[in-house]
């Protein structure tokens, strides 16, 4: 008990000295000074490098549109051709026939995350060309990715589209 309370002793002792120095050096009012280094300003130079970029090749009257499959590395092949048979294409199709502003500009499918993941197990974000958007769910019944429906109320599909996608338009008749 006696070496605990000496212990304490001297820690208090060294404690308060430490204040009283503090303490001093703030009465006499030293402080510290930055220091203030001049240097010469000096280039960077970036790095250069040599490669060859293709020029895109843009073709007038063609609208390209991205399209981004997210969880394409966890899906497989027949997944990923179906999503782009029924949804993708039909989807790109419908788009294309509409007036410019409802055009596509980018279209992106990925994996949902949500509580309905069981019956909806991927969702797509498209922006159109007017910066408007539009999402959907994309449903699987029985182990099948099921045909995208436009959101219209009344569609006006045309003659080309009726022939190369008739699963989608049947649910308009």
């Amino acid at each position: 008990m006696i070496i605990l309370s000496g212990i304490l002793v001297i820690a208090a002792v060294y404690i308060a000295f430490f204040f009283y120095q503090q303490n001093q050096a703030l009465t006499m009012g030293v402080k510290p000074t930055p220091t203030i280094v001049e240097a010469e300003p000096t280039e960077i130079v970036a790095p250069t490098y040599e490669f060859e970029t293709p020029t895109p090749t843009v073709t007038p009257g063609v609208q390209k549109v991205v399209v981004v499959l997210e969880a394409k590395a966890s899906m497989s092949q027949q997944g990923v051709d179906d999503i782009q048979a029924r949804v993708v294409n039909p989807l790109l199709d419908y788009y294309a026939e509409q007036t410019s502003e409802f055009q596509l500009v980018s279209l992106t499918i990925n994996k949902n995350t949500q509580v309905s993941q069981d019956q909806y197990p991927y969702s797509g974000y498209a922006i159109q060309k007017s910066g408007s958007y539009l999402s959907f769910l994309i449903s699987k019944k029985d182990d099948q990715i099921q045909w995208w429906t436009p959101e219209c109320m009344k569609c006006d599909f045309s003659e080309s589209y009726k022939q190369k996608y008739p699963e989608v338009v049947i649910n308009f008749k």
